[in-house]
């Protein structure tokens, strides 16, 4: 239905140039991000079995336990005798839900080393080393040392493969005990999105036609990303996707489909009319290129694959020609679709004058004010009230992920202002990620809840704490301090200089 409203005009059936899953994949994959209703639904329904699944005292989950799987754990509930369409339904999705879900470590007693998914990884959870120095039935407290609560690296790099040994190391233990939990792995939270999950159906569903294919497709294959982050309005940027998707209606095209016999060009019938030769080869578009004052090199190319000029196109100008020269394509199609529908033509000189007027008040309305960006630069560290500490915190790794080093800065800030003997406490940086687990009353089930937990206990020891959110530009003496000594590997007892001059310049702003 939604293919025939976008393909179809009113009443008139039209060519469907590209498949129905292909416009559902993302724009990155070649798509245009179509929702696929049936994996949508999936999704939504998988959300119903986390909720009976993370909430079992709620009313729906005591129903259905006891109707369906009182004997079975609702991950290993089987479908049973006559189910009613609620429950059918919302078993069809436990797949998904497991797909996504893999255990958090806690204190490791619940967790089986072998059997159990709980390695942070993006393809598989399983660990895949064989067991050799541990039993089989080991379980991941046997990993922790009880004395410190750190990992114990020896065994760990003995007992696994390094990739392995790396992402067990990955996962942070707190420094008081927790409960092991099951969190969905697809969401920073940890907790269930129907995003996250409509994104997983998609990729197994790819990963099932890849199973079939023998692997992806060049269309997977490639990065389309570079279509729309062009300067263009976008209706030149569907355009240009259009032409690499081989879904611009010209002539041979249309002959290929069995639409029309003539495959000629429509101005010059010298040659065959493919996107290629419409846009670049044809006399008429030759003549606008000549006039477009872009470098002949830029633009001409040999290869017969419009995708192919366009990225040869792409690397000899800079992002603002380019998105002149994509707007130029544009115009062309349209001069000829003009030609042929209303029998009027435009002269080159004209529609190229045209073109450059078009694309240079596109760029000017997109363009930042000068007052926009002075703005930004008069922003600062904003001071306490009276009688108030104010700790900023930040962190700065290679490629981090999930938070860690942000929520283990904020955790070392805490601390540090109980040694010191504060009781009156703000703690302000820039991770809204790491300042939303510590204001939010619930559990975090983020790979880093265990963390957040801690510092929540910690606060508890002050007679006034609060956390909040400022932008980079507001923490900057914490961000630059944060910088030197990832760079160089070492703690500073004393301020360095270049972080005491961002302090003294904020410092006189005040």
């Amino acid at each position: 239905m939604i293919a025939n409203y976008w393909w179809n005009k009113k009443d008139t059936y039209k060519i469907h140039w590209v498949k129905w899953d292909t416009l559902c994949d993302s724009k990155r994959d070649g798509g245009l991000g179509f929702r696929d209703l049936d994996s949508f639904n999936t999704a939504l329904l998988a959300k119903q079995a986390w909720r009976i699944l993370s909430r079992p005292d709620s009313l729906i989950s005591r129903v259905l336990r006891a109707k369906y799987f009182p004997n079975h754990d609702l991950l290993e509930a089987p479908l049973g005798p006559k189910p009613s369409l609620t429950w059918r339904s919302i078993w069809g999705s436990i797949h998904t839900l497991q797909s996504g879900l893999r255990w958090r470590v806690g204190d490791g007693n619940t967790i089986h080393i072998w059997g159990d998914k709980w390695l942070p990884r993006s393809h598989n959870f399983l660990v895949s080393t064989p067991p050799s120095l541990l039993p089989a039935n080991a379980t991941v407290s046997a990993l922790i040392d009880d004395d410190l609560g750190i990992w114990n690296r020896d065994l760990i790099f003995s007992c696994f493969s390094e990739e392995e040994a790396a992402a067990i190391l990955s996962i942070p233990l707190g420094n008081r005990v927790f409960t092991d939990s099951l969190i969905w792995h697809f969401d920073r939270s940890g907790s269930f999105t129907v995003r996250s999950a409509y994104r997983l159906i998609r990729e197994l569903k790819a990963a099932a036609r890849e199973a079939l294919t023998g692997g992806p497709s060049v269309r997977q294959i490639r990065n389309w990303d570079w279509i729309w982050k062009l300067h263009v309005p976008p209706k030149v940027k569907h355009f240009v996707w259009s032409c690499c998707s081989g879904s611009i209606p010209v002539r041979s095209q249309l002959r290929h489909r069995n639409v029309t016999e003539e495959a000629s060009c429509l101005r010059c019938g010298c040659e065959e009319e493919t996107t290629i030769h419409c846009l670049y080869s044809c006399t008429y578009a030759r003549q606008i290129w000549a006039l477009s004052e872009l470098p002949y090199s830029s633009y001409s190319s040999d290869s017969s694959d419009i995708e192919s000029w366009f990225n040869q196109v792409r690397k000899n100008l800079d992002s603002k020609d380019f998105g002149f020269f994509s707007s130029l394509c544009w115009w062309i199609w349209f001069s000829r679709n003009k030609l042929m529908w209303e029998d009027r033509d435009t002269q080159p000189q004209i529609l190229v004058n045209s073109v450059r007027g078009f694309h240079r008040r596109f760029v000017a309305s997109r363009s930042i004010t000068p007052s926009t960006a002075s703005n930004r630069s008069n922003l600062h560290w904003i001071p306490p009230s009276s009688n108030y500490i104010k700790i900023n915190f930040d962190a700065a790794v290679g490629n981090s992920g999930d938070g860690v080093a942000e929520t283990t800065a904020a955790l070392r800030a805490v601390q540090f202002a109980i040694e010191s003997g504060w009781q009156r406490i703000i703690l302000e940086g820039d991770c809204l990620n790491v300042i939303k687990g510590i204001v939010i009353r619930e559990a975090s089930l983020s790979s880093v809840g265990c963390i957040l937990e801690e510092i929540k206990v910690l606060c508890r020891s002050f007679s006034s704490f609060s956390a909040c959110h400022t932008i980079r530009e507001n923490n900057r003496a914490a961000h630059e301090l944060a910088r030197l000594a990832y760079l160089d590997s070492c703690f500073y007892p004393v301020l360095p200089s270049a972080v005491l001059e961002i302090v003294l310049s904020e410092l006189s702003l005040i």
